[in-house]
């Protein structure tokens, strides 16, 4: 007994002792704000800046001009016997009214995607054309200050995407049958052309140039992005996305890197541009799908779309901005659509600050299509 006792007064001593010195330890040094820990925001919705309805409009794709002042809208409009019509909506936002108005009246069918010229003066769209009775593709220029269109022409598959080259002399198609064709921006006329992906696959469905204009990065419905050098029309890269198609692909601006949306987890990868070899990095989105995203010019931030899956009645998206170097996301806004949005119907100016989302609502008498605007603070 007495050995228990001197046992438990020498602890009870050593206790004392303990919280005296820590009494007089000097305190840590404060974390600096930068370095704490910042967790994301709580999904919240934030209001939209504008609100554009679209009553004739069925809209397929979506563009922002650089300076963030005209919203382009591609998809179909109804005649008067109600036959679809390839048609081009122009938004003049600073007025908030419609700028023009602009239809390929040499048959009937639909725009599926759209794309603007690195300045902003002109505007690209393709899609579906039926015409003489045959049903082909359909793609046209137009100048955006006047609505005239510059040349038209019909390519034998569905165009489904567009990307300008940036230095705005060159126009890359993407058509159903998996061709990829070159051609000039001012005139239309063929450049080149090349077998991307097989015929069956439902084509090439994303383009992406190089800031140097020197290659074409592309994706189908395959597990696979193909890198091509655009002068030799050859493969140069293949990055895989696991076992699923990718969502959206773009050159870094710095050229350095090449980032993909897709893949099984749906999250945002890297590339090395001149080994293809996978470097990783995810927004860490969870079980959410990375729908698209736009790079910023700086290379500092990306703006995404993740699908976040389906809240009846609704499917959810959620809009994200992201500061690469510090794994941040200091603004996310959350909208609702009665269908699911294809990576087309998301569009943001080059810099980021400002967001459009195409959503539709489903209603006794049809289909209720509207575009949301969201201005993002960008620092």
């Amino acid at each position: 007994m007495p050995a228990l006792l001197v046992v438990l007064v020498v602890v009870a001593v050593g206790l004392l002792v303990r919280r005296g010195v820590d009494r007089f330890r000097r305190p840590p040094e404060p974390t600096p704000a930068d370095e704490l820990p910042i967790p994301p925001p709580a999904t919240a919705t934030v209001p939209a800046r504008a609100t554009i309805w679209l009553p004739q409009l069925t809209p397929s794709a979506l563009a922002l001009t650089p300076d963030g002042k005209r919203l382009v809208i591609a998809g179909t409009t109804q005649d008067r016997v109600g036959r679809n019509v390839p048609t081009v909506q122009v938004w003049d936002l600073e007025a908030g009214r419609e700028a023009a108005l602009l239809r390929d009246d040499r048959g009937f069918g639909r725009f599926t995607a759209v794309a603007l010229s690195p300045d902003g003066s002109a505007v690209a769209a393709g899609g579906t054309l039926v015409l003489d009775g045959g049903v082909g593709g359909g793609l046209a220029v137009w100048d955006l200050s006047t609505g005239n269109r510059r040349w038209a022409e019909r390519p034998r598959a569905q165009v489904n995407c567009l990307a300008w080259s940036p230095d705005g002399g060159r126009l890359a198609c993407g058509d159903f049958a998996g061709q990829i064709r070159i051609v000039a921006a001012d005139t239309g006329s063929a450049v080149a052309a090349w077998p991307a992906v097989k015929p069956d696959t439902g084509g090439v469905a994303v383009l992406a140039w190089s800031s140097d204009g020197a290659r074409l990065a592309s994706a189908g419905n395959e597990p696979l992005a193909r890198v091509w050098d655009v002068a030799g029309r050859r493969e140069v890269l293949t990055l895989s996305a696991d076992q699923a198609p990718f969502a959206d692909l773009a050159f870094a601006p710095d050229g350095q890197t090449i980032w993909g949306a897709g893949g099984v987890m749906g999250d945002l990868r890297r590339w090395d541009a001149a080994s293809g070899r996978d470097l990783g990095f995810g927004l860490g989105t969870g079980p959410t799908a990375v729908s698209w995203f736009r790079l910023n010019p700086d290379g500092r931030t990306v703006v995404v779309a993740t699908e976040d899956g389906r809240v009846p009645p609704h499917f959810a998206y959620t809009l994200r901005r992201w500061e690469i170097a510090r794994s941040l996301e200091p603004w996310r806004t959350v909208v609702e659509s009665d269908t699911p949005s294809d990576r087309r119907l998301f569009a943001a100016t080059p810099n980021g600050r400002l967001m459009a989302v195409a959503v539709v609502e489903q209603r006794e008498d049809g289909k209720s299509w509207r575009v949301l605007l969201y201005d993002v603070p960008v620092p």
